[in-house]
């Protein structure tokens, strides 16, 4: 299923990528930022689908950092993260690169920490987070400051 999760953001990120509309990425596909340590990231492209009863989104920057945040949630609300991966879960994964997503060393999942949804539609959601993560060999991280607004979701069924 997390294939088909992310083969379905990629081809809609290529769709957007091809789009002759004037609007900006940010008007189509959202917003969606933190700071990681002491480092601002910002993604430049972020995308999310919707399966029944939760929500997953991701944003990369123009490194390949990318951040993962998967709600079990159908309304707005504070949901506490989760230390495990899997759909009924509130998890969020920060990837140090996209090329090794694999590898447990450069993986970051979720310790402690929430998200707060502020606004949720069908194909929208706004909200704030933070975290710790740590990777396979138990370094922490923490990701503080963290918003995303107005991200599309797209339904995937």
């Amino acid at each position: 299923m997390k294939k088909n999760l992310f083969l379905l953001l990629l081809a809609v990120s290529v769709l957007f990528s091809f789009n002759g509309c004037k609007k900006t990425s940010e008007e189509i596909m959202g917003s969606f930022s933190a700071k990681i340590g002491d480092a601002a990231w910002t993604s430049t492209l972020t995308t999310g689908a919707k399966y029944t009863d939760y929500i997953t989104f991701f944003g990369t920057d123009l490194t390949g950092k990318k951040l993962l945040i998967s709600i079990h949630a159908t309304q707005t609300g504070t949901y506490n993260f989760s230390a495990l991966e899997g759909v009924a879960q509130t998890y969020a994964v920060y990837f140090v690169n996209k090329d090794d997503e694999t590898d447990g060393t450069k993986k970051y999942l979720t310790t402690t920490g929430s998200v707060t949804v502020t606004a949720l539609t069908d194909n929208r959601i706004t909200g704030t987070f933070s975290f710790t993560a740590a990777n396979s060999l138990n370094d922490i991280i923490t990701i503080t400051e963290g918003v995303f607004t107005n991200v599309l979701i797209l339904s995937a069924k």
